[in-house]
């Protein structure tokens, strides 16, 4: 409770303060107030800004069910081709971890599973690899409670091509049968 009255008084005091609305927003959803989180969010438009707000919120709408939100707001990008989105990210992931000059950004858990995107990232802008493999991961799950088996191989492939140390991913693709264990040696020698 103190928690969310300190981050409530610092959003009323700053608005437009994208980190005070994302710890506010982190508040609620810790509480388990997925729906107050996600109006916090939208309402601030910060999701369209901020990579770990739009984890924030997917995490939310997973949370209460609602999968094609989810999706929604982290864009798939089912239209492309797998090759295409491959390359980009391959791209934007070995630039992202030139930047980061070796920083310890392990990402932690919050109850439900839900990764604390604060706990990756200092400021709601960060854009890093374990935030981008977050993502990727939560799209992952997301066809995976659809039953779309091919995608969510597909993503949690691509979270372990962002961050290499995904455990969740990995385990995900072997425990649950999405990757045979000979394309899953095939995998890890590919990376």
């Amino acid at each position: 409770v103190n928690a969310r009255f300190l981050a409530d008084k610092a959003v009323a005091s700053a608005p437009s303060d994208p980190d005070d609305i994302l710890r506010l927003a982190r508040v609620h959803a810790l509480a388990g107030q997925h729906r107050r989180a996600l109006h916090l969010l939208t309402s601030s438009n910060i999701t369209e800004r901020s990579l770990v707000a739009r984890l924030l919120s997917a995490q939310c709408f997973f949370a209460v069910g609602d999968f094609e939100d989810c999706l929604a707001i982290l864009g798939d990008t089912e239209n492309e081709s797998p090759r295409t989105v491959e390359n980009a990210e391959n791209d934007r992931a070995v630039e992202n971890c030139r930047r980061l000059d070796g920083a310890n950004l392990l990402p932690q858990r919050m109850p439900g599973g839900i990764t604390s995107p604060t706990s990756m990232a200092k400021s709601a802008y960060a854009d890093t690899p374990e935030i981008r493999a977050a993502l990727c991961l939560m799209r992952a799950k997301v066809f995976e409670e659809m039953e779309n088996s091919e995608r969510a191989a597909w993503w949690y492939k691509r979270a372990l091509v962002w961050d290499i140390y995904c455990y969740e991913a990995f385990m995900c693709l072997t425990e649950t049968g999405l990757i045979s264990g000979d394309d899953a040696s095939q995998f890890s020698k590919d990376l």
